[in-house]
């Protein structure tokens, strides 16, 4: 499919375009199978690069979603690429990235960034999850040696959307950034449950592509194969990025759906990618949450105060509350909940004051993690009003320090 169809949906004067290039994985780690785990022909495993597709993105630079369309010719036919934004480690985007989607933790070992993993534990998909939690309590371990200062690294990353390409390796696809996936299954490897990613089936005679062995009769059969995304924070549909600034990378990555189909399987390569740059405006509902002093020695008070904020011209319901993960380890739920009406093109702000007391649980790093969620009621939440839906969150953290 040319990329000049992409012209045929309209992106507004506004969209800025991104070409993708060709993300030179480790060959090892490529997929040489398609959804249905049928392997490519010799001749096209031995010649076939990404250098020689043809991938844009069209996107719009500005707005309270990241929406775009995705482009492509000469993929890999009848195959599954998740669609991806991958952070740079230490910035402020990348721990947004990071706490919408998941998390790639490297360690200093004194002369390479190594031991890279996942981390995986997902929780029951409400922020902040047990994978959060290991974040902010690692993010600043010190390590004098390291080029950052840190003995840590993490790229946050965000598994957003996943398509199937057509028999010529073709795409022409919408998405709009609103769901956050772990990674993609075939039904027939995991039941799809209600919470999971919406279904996307292919249905193909690989007869019908060159990519394959052909001895000119009917070497394959017609396939039906359907695709969800795992989630990894919840709802899907209603996960978004916040509101901010962010410059990261796009990528298309091939799903290798747990080593399905034996050797060719592959290893979630990363297939092409592009830089990209946007800002997303605040929703119907903006958090904000500030602790002072931030560390003193124990037993002090510190004064929390959280800010909601509505930039829209009618007036939402808030729901806010904020999870304590104590430095000994202990983590508190819901420590402080409630709902509130706000203004509209106003703020609703509250604060108060919390002893830290001289207790062994508390000497180290506290986070205090605020999330909120529009949950405007009907019919104030339809036309001609807003959708509820809308999520923000934020931290702060108060160090106890022994006496």
């Amino acid at each position: 499919m040319p990329l000049a169809l992409a012209a045929l949906v309209s992106m507004g004067a506004a969209a800025d375009e991104i070409t993708l290039v060709d993300s030179g994985s480790n060959p090892a780690a490529y997929r040489w199978l398609d959804v249905a785990d049928q392997s490519y022909g010799p001749e096209y495993q031995a010649g076939y690069t990404y250098g020689s597709a043809l991938a844009a993105v069209s996107y719009d630079p500005v707005g309270p979603r990241l929406s775009g369309i995705l482009s492509a010719s000469g993929l890999k036919p009848n195959f599954t690429y998740q669609l991806k934004l991958a952070g740079e480690p230490g910035t402020v985007a990348n721990e947004r990235i990071g706490l919408t989607g998941r998390w790639w933790q490297e360690e200093w070992t004194g002369s390479a960034w190594a031991n890279g993993q996942n981390l995986n534990d997902k929780g029951d998909g409400s922020f902040p999850n047990p994978n959060d939690l290991l974040y902010f309590k690692r993010r600043d371990v010190a390590d004098p040696a390291s080029p950052t200062g840190l003995h840590y690294r993490f790229t946050g990353y965000l598994v957003f959307d996943y398509i199937v390409t057509d028999g010529e390796g073709s795409i022409l696809h919408g998405f709009t950034a609103n769901s956050s996936y772990h990674v993609l299954w075939k039904t027939a490897q995991r039941p799809h449950t209600a919470d999971d990613g919406p279904l996307v089936t292919a249905v193909f005679d690989a007869d019908d592509s060159d990519a394959y062995v052909d001895t000119g009769s009917d070497d394959y059969p017609v396939q039906s194969v359907s695709v969800f995304g795992e989630w990894e924070r919840l709802p899907v549909g209603g996960v978004f990025l916040q509101s901010g600034s962010y410059s990261c990378w796009f990528t298309l990555t091939e799903e290798s759906f747990h080593g399905s189909g034996g050797p060719l399987a592959g290893s979630w390569a990363a297939a092409m990618g592009g830089g990209m740059v946007f800002t997303i405006e605040p929703g119907t509902v903006d958090a904000s949450l500030s602790c002072l002093p931030a560390g003193e020695t124990v037993p002090f008070s510190s004064a929390f105060t959280v800010t909601l904020s509505n930039s829209t011209p009618f007036v939402r319901v808030a729901a806010a509350r904020i999870d304590v993960a104590m430095a000994g380890g202990r983590f508190i739920s819901h420590w402080r909940a409630g709902f509130t009406n706000v203004a509209a093109d106003s703020s609703f702000q509250t604060n108060w004051s919390t002893t830290i007391p001289a207790l062994g649980l508390v000497i180290g790093v506290n986070l205090f993690c605020l999330a909120a969620r529009d949950v405007t009621p009907a019919p104030y939440n339809q036309p001609p009003y807003l959708p509820a839906g809308d999520t923000s969150m934020a931290t702060c953290t108060v160090t106890g320090i022994a006496p």
